[in-house]
């Protein structure tokens, strides 16, 4: 049903009380619901935080674009040209300078080189827990094999299962189609004579 102005004036509504109405239930709606001379301290709060957190955000983002585009070049740029040079116990260069990004490879490439026994450890741990080192392959290795061993048993594991199926239905089926053939030779005709 649609309310008009007629409608309103013929209920002795006027036009403001219809607008304070709907300002009073939006100030509840707004404030929680609870009604009391506060509606409009309550509701600047809630202007006054919603507008904080928008600030905030607002502020939080530009400054890190802006540090994002001006401190990051600088960054690279220093750690670029920061070199690191391998020296001995007396501080002597022992190896090229490499740069942040080489340092980096280089250590990561020690690292997945590194010989460790069947469970993982090198030869510092295994002397750290007084066991015998017996260095069998690079931790890459080592890596990959316990990631993809349990992964490639359950493989092997469905390809047989499903491989004993297909073959014991291929066998059902051939040994019903022979012993249908069978039955087929072994066919044969019965008459009985009649005697007189």
């Amino acid at each position: 049903m649609n309310i008009t102005p007629e409608i309103l004036t013929a209920l002795g509504i006027t036009k403001e009380e219809v607008i304070e109405a709907a300002a009073k239930a939006i100030v509840m709606d707004t404030c929680g619901g609870i009604e009391s001379e506060s509606y409009s301290e309550r509701f600047l709060q809630q202007v006054q935080n919603e507008s904080k957190k928008y600030i905030d955000q607002t502020v939080t983002r530009i400054v890190t674009e802006k540090c994002d585009e001006v401190f990051l070049p600088l960054l690279q740029a220093k750690l670029d040209g920061y070199m690191f040079t391998q020296t001995n116990s007396w501080g002597e260069a022992t190896g090229e300078p490499l740069t942040t990004t080489e340092f980096i490879v280089k250590k990561i490439e020690n690292y997945m080189q590194e010989q460790v026994d069947r469970s993982g450890r090198n030869k510092a741990e295994c002397q750290a827990r007084h066991d015998s080192f017996y260095g069998s392959m690079p931790r890459i290795t080592y890596q990959i094999d316990s990631y993809f061993a349990p992964l490639m048993q359950k493989a092997l594991e469905q390809v047989m299962k499903d491989g004993a199926n297909i073959l014991t239905g291929n066998i059902g089926k051939a040994v019903e189609a022979a012993l249908q053939d069978i039955h087929k030779r072994l066919t044969c005709t019965v008459t009985v004579a009649s005697a007189r």
